[in-house]
């Protein structure tokens, strides 16, 4: 049976990886990315490869609803994948600020509402603001740690696998795959960017994953997995607060744009937020609170001294 498994992934990886082989010279006119005063990359590369690992799920959840099979996590994706498009449209049309937000609030809501339809069976109209403002902020701190080769998609496979520790589900099980064949290609020198479909896509699913636990409304263990990539885009909200910035401007001021700005390449500093999040899966599979508290602090104060003695000057 295992095996059975380990030739799906491969063909699923292979199938992938083809496709996205094949279709980068024919859609690199179409979906382009030219570089701009923010940008970390040179040269002008594919954008909205997201698609890759979208559409793959989305095949197999047609499949299940054909065969009568769906679940709930079936919807959550869907789910997704209609924010995932929603940041494709935004890839191409660049969409106002206030209409993507819109869009993350319905797809928040709709993915709260399923999760736990007692808010609103029962008035709980609190707990149920409170989860759409957790959830649009998880979107756009994972949105905002897209900007190097390989960090945001590499950093979140571990997650990805601690979701499905009790038990695989086949939709996860394909994504993971679609990834890893995606991963292949956005790592330094990347050909591809996932752009906003795909991080919108993985940041409404991780959003999902955080509060998918039945026995609270945030599973603290799994935001503990992913804590560098938010300890990066929260203390660069902070910075930019104290510095009297808008902070719904774009900019390139996190700690691992100014890393690299600093002279490091894609591949080293993904591979530092990447080493974060594996070490920190690896903690949950034997939880201990003292192991979780030394993690937390270690990496905090690795950041900031990367922050202070290599990267760019914060101005």
């Amino acid at each position: 049976m295992y095996y059975s498994k380990i030739i799906l992934f491969l063909l699923i990886f292979f199938v992938v990886d083809f496709f996205i082989r094949t279709l980068i010279p024919l859609l690199g006119n179409i979906f382009i990315e030219i570089p701009n005063e923010r940008s970390s990359h040179k040269y002008p590369k594919l954008k909205s490869g997201g698609i890759f690992f979208i559409i793959p799920v989305l095949i197999y959840i047609l499949i299940e609803i054909n065969l009568q099979i769906n679940n709930q996590l079936s919807y959550i994706l869907f789910l997704c994948s209609l924010l995932g498009f929603i940041g494709f449209i935004d890839d191409l049309l660049d969409l106002s600020s206030k209409l993507r937000y819109i869009f993350q609030i319905i797809i928040c809501s709709l993915i709260i509402n399923n999760t736990y339809n007692e808010f609103l069976l029962e008035e709980k109209y609190f707990y149920f603001f409170c989860l759409i403002i957790f959830g649009t902020g998880i979107i756009n701190l994972l949105n905002f740690m897209d900007g190097l080769d390989g960090l945001l998609i590499g950093s979140l496979f571990p997650l990805l696998i601690y979701s499905q520790l009790n038990g695989i589900d086949p939709k996860i099980f394909i994504l993971i795959a679609s990834m890893l064949a995606f991963l292949k290609w956005n790592w330094e020198p990347s050909k591809i960017f996932m752009g906003d479909s795909g991080s919108n896509f993985l940041g409404a699913l991780i959003f999902y994953l955080l509060i998918s636990n039945n026995h609270m409304y945030i599973d603290y263990k799994s935001f503990f997995i992913i804590f560098p990539l938010m300890f990066d885009s929260t203390l660069c909200i902070v910075y930019r607060f104290i510095n009297k910035e808008n902070i719904f401007v774009a900019h390139n001021k996190h700690i691992y744009q100014r890393l690299h700005q600093a002279g490091i390449n894609h591949s080293k500093i993904s591979s530092i937020y990447i080493s974060f999040c594996c070490i920190n899966f690896l903690i949950t599979l034997n939880f201990k609170s003292v192991f979780f508290i030394i993690a937390i602090i270690s990496e905090i104060i690795i950041l900031l001294f990367l922050d202070k003695n290599f990267a760019k000057k914060f101005s």
